[in-house]
């Protein structure tokens, strides 16, 4: 299903090629490869980048609380409204207070290092396991727990000694920096595949 009705169900006629060089918010339109849909809000957040960085150094904590009440609102009213816009900022928006959060946890890393580094090995595994959980759920209240777990795992990542250091050797670096362009390119190839092997 996923295979016949989500991706490729447009031909890549000259308007659906520009919705998707142009970063539009138009779903139907990201047919030939769906995964712009997040390169569209990186763009857009990357603009307000330097705002969430210097509200970040002023009150993490208030910046944090801030960007998650807009990012709720803009889910609610999304879902009550569902504009199909160009440019939907309401669509953008719900996704705000992960980059704040990315940003708090950038601005307080060497603190965080020093807390997660105390921790016995017991505390640590639990750690691991919640965000791990976190992860395995569905995602509900705008994807706050799978947030939740993700800042887990990049915390633990960079905090955690031992994964501090397995994650600097060259392989885990070299997949770090190829992942997004695989991200962003797995789809098209899943579907040639599936085209082509059906039958």
């Amino acid at each position: 299903d996923w295979a016949n009705h989500s991706s490729w169900q447009l031909r890549p006629t000259f308007s659906v090629v520009a919705a998707h060089l142009a970063m539009t918010d138009i779903e139907d339109l990201h047919s030939l490869d769906n995964p712009m849909w997040s390169l569209v809000v990186e763009m857009r957040i990357s603009i307000l980048f330097p705002l969430i960085a210097l509200a970040t150094q002023w009150n993490w904590r208030a910046t944090c609380f801030g960007a998650l009440v807009i990012s709720l609102a803009c889910s609610y009213l999304e879902q009550r409204y569902v504009p199909d816009w160009l440019f939907d900022p309401l669509s953008t928006g719900r996704f705000l207070y992960l980059f704040a959060v990315g940003a708090a946890v950038a601005e307080n890393s060497k603190s965080i290092r020093m807390v997660v580094q105390i921790q016995h090995w017991p505390v640590r595994l639990a750690l691991w396991g919640t965000a791990l959980a976190l992860l395995s759920i569905s995602p509900i209240l705008a994807g706050i727990p799978t947030a939740i777990g993700s800042t887990l795992i990049v915390v633990l990542s960079f905090a955690d000694t031992k994964t501090d250091a397995a994650l600097a050797t060259p392989a885990p670096m070299w997949l770090g920096k190829i992942s997004y362009s695989l991200y962003l390119i797995h789809v098209p190839v899943l579907i040639a595949a599936a085209h082509l092997m059906t039958g």
